[in-house]
């Protein structure tokens, strides 16, 4: 039986859920870690190891779609165990509650740890110290090594899937059982509180804004020194090519996985067991993060390698913006298990301001015309996107030149929303305070997207008001007059400067043209092309 659940899957036909065995928790960990361990994927050293961790991959998601994250107790078997010590250690210290016991009793039960070394010091949720140091590290992947962001963004993807779809389905659970509540009674979220996500980020309310701040670096982890400090391998001498030459012909061990029998795919190979510095070869060096530099070179400014890896980079933007989402989630309900709204996103702020301008705007890319009414941004709803670009703004405007929202509307400023009169008279007429075109275009994309979001609101329709002409107007000479395009020692302009004016030049015709619709109809309706 077991056998065939890891093999084919469970049977879903005709909306209907046949009768299956879901395995306990410690099994559901251990398969996990074929998805992704090196052993099987980027280090297998014959096709059936690489087979196992596609098998492996297919019947996690069946058990995702079929049985549901609550059922197969996903928060029980993705906890990840920073304390963990191997067997020898723990009996060394007299800490092993097994060390007397009979080998056959352990196996036997169905709840204890699965033997060997990717059972236990080479378990994912033992080998990783936690969820956001394993985001961090797989983010790097994605630029320093290829070979392993392969399997890491199937991983990923996987966990950001089972981390929505069980917070959702306790949202809902809370919902319903508030609902039959009195209207006077407290309303209570037993399930959400016992979330994977709610797990992930209530570890580090205890820290305060150092948990938040471990979370935010590992969200925007892009390979450069700093990141690889921070984040490191998971695995040991997971970044190795694959072992050539060193086979060594081993007893062959019996496969039996209803008695929790797992032959040799739950043991290491000799190599990954070294304690040692790993020698340096073809896989283990890093992809080149700029001009003549590598990590072993000093730290860089923040995506200043942009250029040579874009496409890495860009390839991870729709895990972060699935990220975002998620801490939205969570800190709108449940803000004292984790942080505010409010806090997480002004750090959330602090750290996008950096971002390279592609993928800056990548955050404000829109899934629908904003005229239907039913606007969505990747990453967050509208309301929650105007609570982000209200605190970008702040970034990008000239500190003390720009009047403060609360002094044109308290209310609106209290709960962070965009009104027309406060775009009018505190942000748009404005350049940033610097001449970088980078900051200056990021600023427009800022406003455009303010515009965006108010005119969703509106149906499309902007308020036939001088003052908001003259404030766009007035924004759009001062932005193009402070943008200074710079140009390398060579006396060229650089292409990141390029494609900086390119983008402020095209949000200049976007607002230009919006200035036209209102100089000759009093209102404007105007579809959004991103």
């Amino acid at each position: 039986m077991a056998d065939g659940l890891l093999t084919a899957g469970l049977s879903k036909a005709d909306g209907h859920i046949d009768p299956c065995q879901i395995p306990p928790p410690v099994q559901i960990a251990f398969i996990s870690n074929l998805v992704v361990h090196p052993k099987h994927t980027s280090r297998a050293d014959k096709p059936d190891r690489a087979e196992v961790a596609y098998l492996a991959g297919n019947y996690l998601d069946n058990l995702l779609q079929t049985v549901g994250p609550i059922k197969a107790k996903f928060n029980e078997a993705f906890q990840f165990n920073p304390n963990y010590q191997p067997r020898i250690m723990r009996a060394m210290s007299g800490d092993d509650p097994f060390h007397d016991e009979d080998e056959q009793h352990v196996v036997g039960n169905a709840n204890a740890p699965v033997q060997g070394k990717l059972g236990g010091q080479q378990l994912l949720w033992n080998s990783g110290s936690d969820f956001w140091s394993v985001v961090g590290w797989a983010f790097n992947c994605a630029v320093l090594y290829p070979a392993r962001w392969r399997w890491w963004r199937e991983w990923l993807d996987y966990m950001l899937r089972v981390l929505w779809e069980d917070w959702k389905a306790r949202l809902l659970a809370d919902c319903d059982a508030n609902a039959k509540r009195g209207e006077d009674e407290v309303h209570v979220y037993a399930m959400m509180n016992k979330s994977l996500l709610t797990s992930y980020v209530s570890l580090y309310k205890i820290r305060r804004d150092h948990g938040l701040k471990h979370i935010i670096q590992a969200l925007f982890a892009d390979g450069h020194t700093a990141s690889q400090s921070r984040f490191t391998e998971v695995f040991p001498r997971e970044t190795q090519e694959p072992p050539k030459g060193q086979n060594k012909r081993k007893r062959e061990v019996k496969l039996d996985l209803d008695n929790m029998q797992y032959g040799d795919y739950c043991d290491s190979d000799d190599d990954f067991d070294a304690d040692d510095n790993p020698p340096t070869s073809a896989a283990s060096t890093p992809v080149k993060l700029g001009r003549g530099t590598t990590q072993h070179c000093q730290e860089l400014t923040k995506f200043e390698h942009y250029a040579t890896n874009a496409e890495a980079l860009h390839d991870t933007m729709s895990f972060r913006l699935r990220i975002i989402e998620l801490l939205t989630q969570v800190s709108n309900a449940l803000p004292h298990l984790f942080v505010t709204q409010d806090s997480l996103y002004q750090d959330l702020a602090e750290a996008i301001r950096h971002l390279p301008l592609p993928m800056f705007e990548a955050l404000f890319k829109v899934d629908r015309n904003p005229l239907n009414g039913t606007l969505r941004y990747i990453g967050v709803e509208k309301g929650d996107l105007s609570f982000l670009i209200s605190e970008l703004l702040h970034w990008f405007l000239p500190p003390k030149k720009h009047l403060d929202p609360a002094a044109v509307d308290p209310e609106a400023d209290e709960a962070e929303l965009l009104t027309w009169d406060i775009l009018a008279r505190c942000y748009l007429l404005h350049a940033a305070p610097s001449a970088s075109v980078e900051d200056n275009a990021k600023l427009s994309v800022l406003l455009e997207n303010a515009i965006m979001l108010l005119m969703a609101e509106s149906n499309g329709v902007i308020p036939d008001s001088e003052p908001l002409y003259q404030s766009l107007a007035r924004g759009i000479e001062a932005r193009n007059k402070k943008a200074k395009v710079r140009k390398g020692r060579n006396g060229k302009v650089d292409k990141q400067e390029m494609v900086a004016k390119e983008r402020l030049d095209k949000s200049t015709q976007l607002l230009k043209m919006i200035l036209a619709h209102m100089e000759t109809e009093g209102k404007i309706v105007v579809a959004h092309n991103g």
